[in-house]
């Protein structure tokens, strides 16, 4: 995993930057590196890849979101999600909450499933299952 803040990944870090939007996969250097990132570059949208991993990283991704309004959860799951969707919403509200499904590695149809039976609103559910990602990538640069 390239250290994205070191001198030799600031080159790639502004490339990335420069198109509006990151997915950021956890990984052990992250906890140290995103809140940097996230104030450095407030005008990137950083997707929070396998925010519902466990219940622990559900609330690092949450505490990041909060401090940091560029942030947003994306919820693909390895494990039983056992409210943290819910968790994530009542934290946060569905507009910060993002759905993936690890496609095509993994069955797409159980991280749906959990958002369409998830205990939150419809408006929640259409936020997490769509309108947030078409909302970031209009902002999102290609040239």
């Amino acid at each position: 995993m390239i250290r994205v803040t070191r001198p030799g990944g600031n080159m790639a870090t502004r490339i990335i930057c420069s198109r509006s939007c990151a997915l950021m996969h956890p990984s052990d250097n992250f906890k140290q590196e995103m809140p940097d990132l996230a104030k450095r570059y407030p005008h990137v949208n950083f997707i929070l890849a396998h925010s519902g991993w466990t219940w622990p990283v559900a609330r690092h991704h949450v505490a990041l979101a909060k401090e940091f309004p560029n942030c947003f959860l994306e919820i693909t799951f390895t494990s039983v999600t056992n409210g943290t969707i819910e968790y994530m919403v009542r934290e946060l509200g569905s507009e910060r909450v993002l759905y993936g499904s690890d496609a095509p590695m993994r069955d797409p149809f159980p991280q749906f499933g959990w958002v369409a039976y998830a205990n939150i609103s419809e408006e929640d559910k259409r936020n997490i299952l769509g309108r947030n990602m078409q909302r970031i990538l209009e902002q999102v640069t290609l040239a």
